[in-house]
Order: C-alpha cells, then sequence, then structure tokens
C-alpha cells in the first residue's frame, strides 16, 4: 500500500479520540514509512462543535450524520469516526487491532492537565445550582495576558480574598450565593450582582465601577465571557456568558476568558423556564473559586467512551463536565 496521510481531531476527554491515536502511534511503530503525515490535535467541546459543524457544512453529505468524538482524515478526505478507523486499518491494512493498555486513560488524563498548564493563564470556577440541586461547575480560562485588571477582579470576586465592601457593609464582594438572574436564549447568560442578585446593583474590588480596559477579546463563539455593563467605564462586578457568537458586542463589553468545562451546563441554564428574561427557578453560584487543574478526573461514562468531572469522583454531579480550550486546527 502506499504512504498516507492522516489527520485525527477529537475531543480532548474522549477515550475514541486516544483509542484513534494509539493506533496511529502502533502502526507508525510497526512501519515508519507507512504513513507519510500525521496531524493529531485534541480539541475541546465548544470548538470541537465548532469544527465539526464547519466540516459538516463544508463536505456535506454524510458528514451530516456524523455525531463521533474523533474524526478522520485519510489523505485529507473524510474517513469517520473511531469505529470507521477501526474498520478501514482492518481491511485496508489488513492489521490486527492490539489490546489497548491499561495505561490508556492516566495517559489521556496527563496529557489534557499538561495542555491546560501549558495555556499559562488562570482558571476559576463557578459551582451552579438550580432550585438549591447542585447542576456541576462551570470553570473558565481568563486571558490575564490581554486584560490583567479585568481578570484581576473576577478572580478575586471568586475567591472572596477581599472581604467585606467599603460601599455596602453588610455585603462581600464574593461571587458566592450570588444570582443568574437573566437569561437570554441564544443571547447570553448574566450573573454576578453581589447586592440584591437581581441585575441592579454591583461592586468591583477597584470600587463601585471600573473602567474598559480594551476590546481584544472578540465574542466571536459560545461559552465568551465578559463584563456587563452600563455604557462605557461602568463596569462592575456583573458578568456574562454568550451563548452564540455576538460580534456587536465587540467594541461594547469587555470580554476576558472563555468557558473551558461545563458546555452542558450552560445548555441546562440556556432552556431554563424565565419570566421576563429572568429565570423562573432560583439559579445561582453556590461556590466559586480558582480552579486546580490537578483536581480532574477521567471515568468510564459509557461502555465506549469517558468524560471529566470535577473536583473528586465522590461529588460527580448528573451532568457530564468537558473540556473546552481556544484552538488553531487544520483544516483539511
Amino acid at each position: 500500500m502506499e504512504p498516507f496521510s492522516v489527520h485525527l481531531f477529537g475531543l480532548i476527554n474522549s477515550m475514541k479520540y486516544y483509542k484513534v491515536k494509539f493506533l496511529l502511534d502502533y502502526i507508525q511503530g510497526k512501519n515508519p514509512k507507512m504513513i507519510s503525515q500525521c496531524v493529531s490535535e485534541a480539541l475541546v467541546e465548544t470548538e470541537w462543535e465548532e469544527f465539526v459543524n464547519l466540516q459538516k457544512r463544508k463536505l456535506g453529505g454524510e458528514v451530516w450524520a456524523f455525531c463521533d468524538s474523533a474524526m478522520v482524515f485519510i489523505n485529507k478526505e473524510f474517513l469517520g469516526g473511531c469505529e470507521n478507523f477501526h474498520y478501514w486499518c482492518k481491511n485496508e491494512l489488513l492489521l490486527q487491532i492490539p489490546k489497548y493498555p491499561d495505561s490508556l486513560m492516566s495517559e489521556a488524563i496527563l496529557e489534557m492537565k499538561n495542555q491546560l498548564k501549558a495555556r499559562n493563564h488562570p482558571f476559576v470556577y463557578l459551582d451552579v445550582s438550580v432550585s438549591n440541586v447542585c447542576l456541576g461547575s462551570l470553570v473558565f480560562e481568563l486571558y490575564a495576558d490581554i486584560v490583567p485588571k479585568t481578570c484581576k477582579n473576577f478572580i478575586t470576586l471568586c475567591t472572596g480574598e477581599r472581604g467585606k465592601s467599603s460601599v455596602m457593609p453588610d455585603c462581600l464582594l464574593w461571587y458566592k450565593n450570588s444570582s443568574f438572574h437573566r437569561i437570554v436564549p441564544g443571547g447570553w447568560i448574566q450573573g454576578g450582582d453581589i447586592y440584591s442578585g437581581n441585575g441592579d446593583g454591583g461592586e468591583s474590588i477597584y470600587g463601585q465601577r471600573f473602567e474598559d480596559e480594551n476590546y481584544r477579546v472578540c465574542h466571536n463563539r459560545r461559552g465568551i465571557l465578559g463584563m456587563a455593563n452600563n455604557g462605557k467605564h461602568s463596569n462592575n462586578s456583573q458578568f456574562y456568558i454568550t451563548l452564540g457568537p455576538a460580534l456587536w458586542m465587540d467594541t461594547k463589553f469587555v470580554a476576558f476568558g472563555q468557558l473551558v468545562f461545563g458546555y452542558k451546563i450552560l445548555q441546562v441554564l440556556e432552556e431554563l423556564e424565565t419570566y421576563n428574561e429572568r429565570p423562573i427557578k432560583q439559579t445561582a453560584i453556590s461556590e466559586c473559586g480558582k480552579f486546580d487543574i490537578d483536581a480532574m478526573h477521567l471515568i468510564e461514562a459509557t461502555k465506549t467512551d469517558t468524560a471529566v468531572y470535577l473536583p473528586e469522583p465522590k461529588d460527580i454531579p448528573d451532568i457530564k463536565i468537558k473540556i473546552c480550550l481556544p484552538f488553531t486546527a487544520f483544516m483539511p
């Protein structure tokens, strides 16, 4: 058989991705000349959805039915998912599929942690509860190298380390127990009013308001984190999470982070019943703080795949928490 090129893309927390990657390494080990080019990229949930939808629109046909968590291209032609690659290896390469090593899962979680650490960005988490039932964590990567002052404000409000407000002595500068007071399906989710929780107030760690730092982070996808305001240079503690691209926000609101865990939780929040854009059920931040990358765990979610949970196995919620990172992917 002529040498062939392979391009593999997959969810960073999917064992299907790591199984295909293992097989590619196995093939190269047996015959280094068989694969002329091998590119693999682990994507994360928001970007994975973006990437798959792009390929569906671009390639059409059978790709519209694609629903796997790994996507393989042979010689830049779409092959399919993990099972399609297994079938191709058996029938085209006449390869006997080897047994996967027991260490594959631990290697996968180590790779995820290393990739997150390599970002050199701080991460924070917000535990979300609806009617006092915890759904799990929203975890954000903060672009502290681009908007350091804005990120410091958000981190400090997550940890609560600043203590009491200088303006409202009975109020803590802390997101814990504050509400998500506004949900605009397809638009954004808003919270962070640490005064009353109804969206009328808020306070930053720099005083009641602070200036717009810059508009360098684009609102180009779902899960972008930014500061809500009441006009230019009026940022306080209120923030929003986009539910889709919102380029109209780019010169009006300061974005400073992106969702990296909790895509499905965000979806649950978006689908909550509302009245005048306010959730009918009490929707709040039950806990928050800096996020420890080493607290991630990979466990079996189905017979064929896994999901990431945090912070500890005993605390596993009903909703899977997956990783989402910005990426630059090869587009075949």
